[in-house]
């Protein structure tokens, strides 16, 4: 394919095609990946300068502004959904927590009962 740019990684250049870089662009869209990420992969996988590939997928964007809008919607809903499933975890994590803590409390508290320690007066109370 053309050459669309060289990259320099150390004291060495590497040749990157346009055609290298718009196919690894579609594997990051089938991925739902951000902007961000996109050229993150594209810096790390491919080596490509940052400003190199947001310029390739800005014309990608040119060429099909439709279906870009319509997956920038689909990243954010993605987004949402990590951001949901993240949050489910973390209050399914507290509630065991809360969970043990209730059943430390109760042992604890049984045990100070059968013992004596606690007042008549508390335990009818409690009743």
């Amino acid at each position: 394919g053309r050459t669309a740019g060289q990259v320099i990684t150390g004291k060495r250049s590497k040749s990157v095609s346009v055609e290298e870089v718009k196919k690894a662009i579609d594997r990051c869209l089938r991925l739902y990946l951000s902007e961000d990420e996109i050229l993150f992969i594209l810096k790390q996988k491919l080596e490509v300068e940052e400003s190199f590939g947001a310029l390739i997928l800005a014309k990608l964007k040119e060429q099909n502004p439709a279906y870009f809008e319509a997956y920038l919607l689909r990243v954010r809903i993605k987004d949402q959904i990590n951001a949901f499933n993240y949050l489910v975890s973390e209050q399914a994590q507290q509630m065991q927590r809360l969970s043990r803590a209730k059943a430390e409390w109760a042992r604890t508290s049984s045990a100070r009962v059968s013992s004596g320690s606690v007042d008549w007066r508390w335990r009818n109370r409690l009743e």
